[in-house]
């Protein structure tokens, strides 16, 4: 606060650092289900969200429901996803899948989108 330009502000401005307040972050994880497809690995990924690509998580995470292709956050308010994930195996034909699902991001809870079977998306919500 010392530096120029700067000057110190009341916590009444930031009601979001006052004890009680309710939490306005929100989490926002991508999985590929374990049972998507079964014999195959991830081997190629593009997500994107509002139009805007997200960064790939660091490739063979795993999370309790399957592997976790993107974990960051996301501003609360309603949301457009297009994915598509290629897959290959050992001896079979490479297999590339699309999604698109809407859904909406609330503050102070983690959203986790699943990638399943025949193209559909589930959407969970927990409080953060």
């Amino acid at each position: 606060h010392t530096q120029n330009g700067r000057t110190i502000l009341p916590v009444s401005d930031m009601p979001h650092l006052l004890p009680g307040s309710p939490v306005t972050e929100t989490s926002l994880v991508v999985l590929a289900s374990r049972e998507l497809e079964p014999g195959y690995k991830v081997v190629s990924q593009e997500i994107v969200l509002d139009g805007k690509r997200l960064k790939n998580a660091l490739p063979g995470t795993e999370g309790t429901a399957g592997l976790i292709l993107f974990e960051g956050t996301a501003a609360p308010g309603k949301h457009k996803l297009e994915a598509t994930v290629r897959f290959e195996g050992a001896g079979k034909p490479s297999l590339t899948i699309k999604y698109k699902s809407q859904f909406t991001t609330q503050p102070g809870f983690k959203t986790t989108i699943i990638l399943t079977n025949n193209k559909k998306v589930r959407v969970d919500q927990e409080v953060l």
